[in-house]
């Protein structure tokens, strides 16, 4: 299965990692793909799998991939991790529990810190408890709970008093909490209007807000408010405001805000700048002074020298980092001096900084630093000074690392002697007998080199030996290299044969009939750059390939001979029974490139006749599942689904595969809707919709996520209409969690559909809502059915918790989001289902409602804490923001 991960399809490299065994050899060739592959979806895969592998070749790679740039990657490093029980791999994962930038990667990091570290994790859930994503939250908490033990000691903030609270409650089995209100996101934007898409509409029409608002503005989670506050903050050129704007660089757990004031101070014009960068240095917090030190270092402003130094000693580890790296940018004396003082910091990322800064500074008072230092040093600094070593050509230094520990420096250190014939025959010959393939890589030389080509079980070690033989031996190479499995080095090969030579020629028969496409093409073109018609009939002629193995190059041989033949030709060599005609045939046309007059379609599959459903008034059909792309399934998955019976899908833009298979399958349909509140983002957003699906009318078409009477009022709602009058949209409507707000609207305008929460846990849409659709003939759709799998028990499966949505009255169809082939397969079931019985849904809804009262108390202790930049921890700042009006008082 190891040449399958060679392959240029990530699909294949992803599902060959699955079908691996356990082993060695198999470890070192995740361990390859981790570091080396450019997809990260393989890359995340092979640290899955590195998490059953030997600890001693998967811990390095594994933590190193705690740095990988895909979040992706992370993710799945982190969780790999969990499976060790070393030290080292606590303290990096507990780091990326409350550093890493992307929620989802912290909230697995709380769960591995607490599987590695027990009892000795409590430190990091206490601090995880004030992230300002509630699932991470939730995740310290549950993590904190199965620890059942620790100090919680006192709250350090409402954030974490919250959660404290019911973390004490669940360990002394106290009653649950019931007084309180849930919090929005953002509770100063909040109070413009509930639903960010209006307030975005008014802000990009230019209504009258303080600066203080739109500073505020930027960090929400709506992307398009943020970039319409951030373009008129831009403009007022207010020097308190972009001084606000600083704080969010304090939280980098909230990235879009970060991200977007990145955005605002890049964009400012050189005074402004520089007035800025007095104020962070000065007085700034942590992220002010990095971004003024990434920027002083960017641009290479000397007069700034003073300042950074200033803060090469500062509090955080973070700020000394970037104030070293501003300094190595700009160089001099003074610079290095300080760098050099930085190699004596307790924190090991900042003397880890600094040694990489003096690596690329290159003068000769960094070489004397960076000589000096002990080889003990961490990993990651030694592996800075194996290539400090090697520039300057200690031979000592590489001599001791290439006996060190970690697989990188080993190989670095060897590769750096090889270089400088420092390696004996002996010691060369131990490496090239070693297990790891990276120091067999590190100690290739041309002698060894056509060994390795030959027999080494790894395809990488098999490229670099290649590359080592080829500039000796050509011809020799492309021999050896002809008769690998991998792709790689059969196309070059094809390159280095001569079709002149019989050997060489039955090599590239014998590519040109290979699976791959890249293979044929390269010995095609070698076949035809000189005239070999006399060597084929040669071949053809002799005993060298008569038997059985060689019927492959036969085939090969006749058809590219016979591409002179006329009719008699192919008489006489069929009577004689020495070609196979029809395979002969076909491979001419391959040859020629002719194409099949023809084409031969494989039938399609009958769809299942799963009954439908009336989608209210709009006339539309809708199977009892509406298939959501959020789980990112594989196409073949929403194929399958299709096939099953399911003929409506729930599509975003960033829901890629889904959108390949609509795009693909125009004869189903498809529900899909905007996130924005004017006239120009959403007729914006159903046309880039239609392009993108590659379809001349969306069946649903839905106002996400409103949250505010505004957002369903006249205006948006004329503005639908009219698109569905000029048939882009089928249908249209909009979804909430607001019941209160779906029924005003309902009662104020006709809509085609709604969609709303709903489940077992969550039932309050049966008391008006759904009778009021039925009434107005309304379909609805029916979402979170499964209450993140709060709705599930021991006894209740997934078809049954949506099947209770389905029993009631005015339920159209209900959205499943399924993450694995396992939870689509349980979920089509639905579709052919007999309704749930009246006593199965009473079993239902009193699970549910045990579940709801848990919900509630854990919403409100835990979710109930908005992100804002009053969570910031400059309060001179935040009581200006206080103190000021929000909005305009001309605003209306």
């Amino acid at each position: 299965m190891i040449p399958a991960l060679l392959s240029p399809s990530r699909h294949v490299r992803r599902h060959a990692l699955d079908r691996l065994p356990v082993d060695r050899e198999t470890a070192y060739a995740a361990r390859e793909l981790l570091v080396t592959d450019e997809d990260a979806s393989v890359r995340a895969r092979a640290a899955f799998f590195l998490a059953k592998a030997p600890v001693e070749i998967a811990l390095a790679p594994l933590q190193d991939a705690l740095d990988d740039p895909m979040p992706l990657v992370r993710h799945a490093a982190v969780r790999a991790l969990a499976f060790s029980s070393d030290v080292d791999s606590f303290e990096r994962v507990a780091r990326v529990a409350i550093e890493d930038p992307i929620w989802w990667v912290r909230r697995a990091a709380v769960i591995s810190a607490a599987s590695l570290g027990g009892a000795s994790s409590v430190a990091t859930l206490r601090e995880a408890l004030e992230d300002p994503f509630w699932r991470v939250r939730a995740a310290a908490v549950r993590a904190w709970l199965s620890l059942g033990e620790g100090d919680l000691g006192p709250a350090t903030s409402a954030r974490s008093a919250g959660a404290l609270s019911y973390i004490q409650r669940r360990l002394g089995g106290l009653a649950n909490e019931s007084n309180g209100e849930l919090d929005v996101p953002n509770a100063l934007v909040a109070r413009l209007d509930p639903d960010p898409a209006v307030v975005t509409a008014r802000v990009e029409r230019g209504d009258a807000v303080t600066p203080a608002f739109l500073v505020e503005c930027l960090g929400d989670p709506h992307q398009t408010l943020r970039v319409t506050a951030r373009k008129r903050l831009a403009r007022t050129r207010d020097m308190r405001a972009f001084e606000l704007a600083l704080l969010w660089l304090d939280e980098p757990r909230i990235p879009h805000a970060a991200k977007t004031v990145i955005e605002l101070l890049d964009r400012l014009d050189a005074d402004d700048a520089h007035q800025l960068l007095d104020i962070a240095f000065e007085r700034g917090a942590a992220g002010a002074l990095c971004w003024a030190a990434s920027y002083v270092g960017l641009t290479r402003d000397a007069s700034r020298v003073d300042a950074l130094i200033g803060h090469v000693r500062a509090a955080e580890a973070i700020v000394r980092c970037a104030v070293i790296t501003a300094l190595g940018e700009i160089g001099g004396d003074l610079a290095v001096e300080a760098i050099v003082a930085a190699l004596g910091d307790s924190d090991a990322r900042v003397v880890r900084t600094a040694v990489e800064t003096l690596f690329t500074h290159g003068d000769a008072r960094a070489d004397a630093a960076l000589a000096a230092l002990s080889l003990d040093a961490t990993v990651a600094i030694r592996r800075v000074l194996v290539a400090a070593a090697a520039e300057r050509k200690d031979m000592d230094a590489l001599r001791t690392l290439s006996r060190d520990t970690d697989a990188h420096v080993r190989a670095a250190a060897v590769t750096a002697r090889a270089s400088m014939n420092d390696l004996d025959s002996a010691e060369r010959a131990a490496c090239m007998a070693g297990e790891d393939p990276w120091i067999r890589i590190a100690a290739l030389d041309a002698s060894s080199a056509a060994l390795a080509l030959a027999n080494d079980p790894q395809p990488w070690v098999r490229r670099a030996a290649f590359r080592s033989f080829v500039s000796a031996d050509a011809r020799r190479a492309g021999q050896l290299a002809s008769a690998s499995a991998d792709p790689w080095l059969q196309t070059r090969a094809a390159a280095l044969l001569d079709p002149r030579d019989p050997e060489h020629l039955v090599s590239l028969l014998r590519l040109a009939r290979d699976a791959s496409a890249a293979v044929r093409a390269a010995a095609a073109d070698a076949l035809q750059r000189s005239d070999i018609d006399d060597a084929l009939d040669a071949l053809l002629a002799s005993d060298r390939i008569r038997g059985e193995e060689y019927a492959s190059v036969r085939i090969a041989a006749l058809a590219h001979r016979s591409r002179h033949f006329d009719p008699a030709d192919f008489a006489r060599l069929e009577a004689a029974s020495l070609i196979e005609i029809g395979a002969v045939r076909a491979w001419i046309d391959d040859v020629r490139n002719v194409t099949p007059e023809a084409e031969v379609t494989q039938p399609k599959r009958a769809v299942a006749a799963a009954p439908l459903r009336t989608l209210g008034a709009s006339g539309i059909g809708s199977s009892a599942l509406v298939i959501s792309g959020a789980g990112i399934m594989p196409t073949r998955a929403y194929v399958d689904a299709m096939h099953a019976g399911c003929n409506l899908f729930f599509w975003e833009p960033r829901y890629h595969t889904l959108g390949r298979m609509l795009a693909g399958h125009r004869d189903v349909g498809v529900v899909c809707g905007s996130y924005e509140a004017t006239e120009r983002a959403i007729v914006s957003d159903v046309d880039r919709s239609l392009r993108r699906l590659r379809r001349d009318t969306l069946d649903v078409f839905l106002l996400f996520w409103a949250r505010s009477p505004a957002r369903v009022a006249a205006p948006l709602h004329d503005v639908l209409a009219r698109l569905k009058q000029a048939g882009k949209i089928r249908a249209f409507g909009f979804s909430t969690h607001d019941r209160e707000l779906a029924c005003d609207a309902l009662e104020a305008r006709a809509w085609d559909v709604v969609m709303t929460r709903h489940s077992a846990v969550h039932p309050g849409a049966e008391g008006r809502l759904f009778p009021l659709a039925r009434e107005k003939n309304v379909g609805v759709l029916a979402f979170s059915v499964l209450s993140y799998g709060r709705a599930l028990g021991e006894t209740i499966s997934a078809p049954e918790a949506y099947g209770y949505s389905l029993a009631q009255p005015g339920v159209s169809a209900c959205l499943s989001a399924p993450r694995t082939s396992e939870e689509i397969e349980q979920n089509l079931t639905v579709l052919c289902a007999p309704p749930l019985s009246p006593q199965r849904q009473v079993d239902l809804r009193a699970h549910g409602k045990t579940v709801h009262e848990e919900s509630r108390d854990f919403a409100r202790s835990i979710r109930r804490h908005p992100i804002g930049l009053a969570d910031t921890r400059a309060r001179d700042l935040v009581k200006w923001l206080d103190q000021e009006d929000v909005l305009d008082p001309r605003f209306e």
